[in-house]
């Protein structure tokens, strides 16, 4: 719900800080995309590997 009265510092800076906590989760969760990413490039390679002999 919007409000028009503004917010105090404090609540401000709780904000922000929840917004950062929550930048620093996001870019934990690409990491471990990424990570995942490779490791199932890996598995494909093995199999392909397994096929092939």
């Amino acid at each position: 719900k919007y409000h028009s009265e503004s917010k105090g510092p404090d609540q401000v800076a709780e904000t922000q800080a929840q917004i950062d906590e929550l930048k620093g989760i996001m870019v934990r969760n690409i990491d471990l995309v990424a990570q995942r990413g490779e490791k199932l490039e890996l598995l494909i390679d093995k199999t392909e590997n397994l096929v092939d002999s």
